[in-house]
């Protein structure tokens, strides 16, 4: 046999992974790499550009993030009281919350007995055992 003879194709199976990323995504990720300079500098490029694009000016009353904190510096109860003055609780559930996280231990632990609790408040047991606690503690989570 010749070598020609020998050299014969045959189908080869094989399995390829390969990662495709759309245009779109591309672009997407491009605008997430930007800094804020850099995304207000694009967009403005992209508004002279485009007619179909406008900037709007910011309105007066910007969106600050200062409510935020320190959370190195923040103790749980403060992030926990935060947490209550943002919720949209009744006064009488953000007060009754409030002495919970006003007698936690210094390990975060609530180790009071809610009757104990219920007889030194103005809060009923009664009061105590119709409140869906579950929702409460999330806020430690």
């Amino acid at each position: 046999m010749t070598r020609l003879q020998k050299m014969v194709l045959k189908p080869k199976e094989q399995l390829v992974t390969r990662l495709f990323l759309s245009p779109k995504l591309q672009q997407n990720l491009a605008v997430l790499s930007y800094s804020t300079y850099d995304l207000v500098s694009a967009m403005k490029e992209l508004s002279e550009s485009n007619p179909f694009v406008s900037l709007a000016e910011p309105k007066s009353e910007t969106h600050s993030l200062e409510w935020i904190g320190d959370t190195e510096s923040e103790s749980l109860p403060d992030h926990l009281l935060l947490q209550v003055r943002m919720s949209d609780w009744s006064n009488k559930e953000k007060s009754a919350v409030k002495l919970l996280i006003y007698n936690l231990d210094d390990d975060g632990y609530l180790r009071a007995k809610l009757n104990e609790l219920a007889q030194a408040s103005e809060f009923s047991l009664a009061d105590s055992q119709k409140w869906e606690w579950s929702d409460f503690f999330q806020l430690v989570n």
